[in-house]
C-alpha cells in the first residue's frame, strides 16, 4: 500500500512540473530588489513571475550562473520595467546560460539614455560560445532612446518574437531597436548558416523608427549572423550591416523575407549592406527613395573609417584582401562573402540574392553605391558574380515558421494534475 502511495505521489509531481523544466516557481513583486534577488538565485527551470506593477530598475544585472530559466512579467501592459539614466551599458546581461532555452517575456520596458548595449543584452564576449538558446517576445518598448535589445555576441542564438518596439521623440542618431552581433572572427569561419537555426531571428514584430535618425530598425557588427522576417516595419532611416571598413569584422549574414516595410524617407534606402552574404525576397515596401544598396566604403580613402585596415584599390598592405586583380578583390569580408580566415586568409565567396520583392508595386532590385564621394564601384561588387537581382537562392531553404523555439513556451500557472482515480483500495 505505502508503494502505491510512493507511485501516485511520483506521478503528481512529474505531473505538475510538465512544461515548467521541473523549476520552481517564484511570484514576486515588482520590485528591484526582489527582481534582483530572484534573478541571481533562480535555478535551472525555474519560473519568475513579476505581478503587475511599475518599478525603477536601479543598477545593472549580469547573469553568469549558468542556469537557464524564464522571467516572466504580467503582460507587456502590466509589468513596466524603468531603467535609470545613469545606467551605463545594459540593465539585464544575460551573458553565461545552460545549453537549456532562456526565455524573458511580458514586460514594458523603459530605457534609458545611457543604455549603450540596449535594455536587454543576450550574448558573451569573444571569443567566449554563448552556450544555450534564448528566446524574448511580447516585449514592449516605446521609447527607446539608444538600444531596445542587444543580441548574439559570442554566437547566441535564439528568436525575439512579437515585439513592439519605437524610438522615442528625439532619439540621438546612433539610436536602434535592435543590435545585432556575432563572435568576431570566429563566426566568419563556421558552416554556412543560411536556413539554419544558427542565427538570431525576429520574426512577427512591429518596429518603427520614423524620426530618421539612428541606424533604422537595426544594425549589425562582428560577425552578426540574423534573420528578419514577417514584421512590419515602419519607418525612415537605413537599416543594413556594418562592415570591415568601420569594425573589426563585418555582419556575416542576413535573411529579410516576407516583410511589409513602410514610410521612408525619399533619397533613403531601406536597406544598406557593407559586407557579408544572404538573401532577401517577398518583402512588399512602399514610401522609400530607393529599395537597397550594396557597398564598399573601404573602395574610397575619403570614407573608409580610420579602422586601419587600408584602402582597397589593390595596393593595400593588408594580407587579408585578395588583391588578386587590380582593385584589391576580393576585399576582406565584403559583400558577397560568406567565409572569411584571418588565419589561412581564405576567403570563400557566396553571392547575394533578391528576388520577388516589390518597391511602391514595382520590381525591387539591389543597386551598387560607392561611399558618397567615390561613386559607383562596381569592379568590386559586380552583379552575376557578388550578388544576383530576380534569382532565387539555388539550394537555400528557409527555416520553418514559426521558429522552433517559439513552440517551447510557459503556458501558465502550474496547475494539479486533473482526471486521476484510484483503481483500487486496501
Amino acid at each position: 500500500m505505502k508503494d502505491i502511495y510512493k507511485a501516485l505521489c511520483f506521478i503528481i509531481l512529474g505531473l505538475s512540473c510538465v512544461g515548467t523544466g521541473c523549476g520552481a516557481t517564484n511570484v514576486i513583486t515588482c520590485n528591484f530588489m526582489a527582481i534582483s534577488n530572484a534573478l541571481v538565485t533562480a535555478g535551472e527551470g525555474d519560473i519568475i513571475l513579476v505581478r503587475a506593477g511599475s518599478c525603477v530598475w536601479d543598477s545593472p544585472i549580469s547573469l553568469v550562473a549558468g542556469r537557464s530559466f524564464t522571467f516572466r512579467g504580467s503582460g507587456s501592459n502590466s509589468t513596466t520595467l524603468i531603467s535609470l539614466a545613469t545606467n551605463n551599458a545594459c540593465p539585464l546581461w544575460v551573458r553565461n546560460i545552460s545549453s537549456a532555452l532562456f526565455t524573458i517575456s511580458d514586460f514594458n520596458l523603459v530605457g534609458g539614455t545611457n543604455n549603450g548595449w540596449g535594455f536587454i543584452n543576450v550574448g558573451e564576449n569573444t571569443p567566449t560560445k554563448f552556450k544555450g538558446k534564448f528566446r524574448i517576445h511580447s516585449i514592449q518598448m516605446t521609447n527607446i532612446i539608444y538600444r531596445g535589445f542587444t543580441v548574439g555576441y559570442g554566437d547566441a542564438f535564439g528568436v525575439i518574437d512579437h515585439c513592439y518596439l519605437t524610438f522615442a521623440p528625439g532619439a540621438p542618431g546612433s539610436a536602434q531597436p535592435i543590435s545585432f552581433g556575432g563572435n568576431s572572427a570566429l563566426s566568419w569561419t563556421t558552416p554556412n548558416p543560411l536556413g539554419t537555426m544558427n542565427a538570431v531571428y525576429v520574426e512577427d514584430c512591429f518596429i518603427q523608427s520614423r524620426t530618421n535618425k539612428g541606424n533604422g530598425f537595426w544594425d549589425s557588427y562582428e560577425g552578426a549572423q540574423f534573420v528578419v522576417r514577417h514584421c512590419t516595419l515602419d519607418g525612415a532611416a537605413t537599416a543594413g550591416t556594418h562592415g570591415y571598413d568601420s569594425s573589426e569584422n563585418s555582419a556575416r549574414s542576413f535573411e529579410i523575407y516576407d516583410n511589409v516595410v513602410t514610410n521612408g524617407k525619399p533619397m533613403t534606402p531601406f536597406l544598406e549592406f557593407r559586407g557579408g552574404t544572404g538573401v532577401v525576397f517577398s518583402n512588399v515596401i512602399s514610401g522609400w527613395g530607393t529599395f537597397a544598396q550594396l557597398a564598399s566604403y573601404r573602395s574610397c580613402l575619403a570614407d573608409h573609417s580610420s579602422t586601419g585596415h587600408g584602402q582597397l584599390d589593390g595596393t593595400s598592405t593588408n594580407l587579408l584582401d585578395g588583391n588578386i586583380d587590380g582593385t584589391g578583390y576580393p576585399g576582406h569580408q565584403q559583400v558577397g562573402v560568406i567565409i572569411s580566415s584571418p588565419t589561412t586568409r581564405e576567403q570563400v565567396t557566396l553571392p547575394i540574392y533578391g528576388w520577388a520583392n516589390t518597391f511602391s508595386g514595382i520590381d525591387a532590385t539591389f543597386t551598387v553605391q560607392g561611399p558618397y564621394s567615390c561613386g559607383p564601384i562596381t569592379n568590386i561588387i559586380k552583379e552575376g558574380r557578388d550578388f544576383y537581382n530576380n534569382t532565387i537562392a539555388p539550394g537555400y531553404t528557409p527555416l520553418l515558421y514559426p521558429h522552433p523555439l517559439t513552440q517551447s513556451t510557459f503556458s501558465g500557472f502550474p496547475q494539479p494534475p486533473t482526471g486521476l482515480r484510484v483503481l483500487r483500495t486496501f
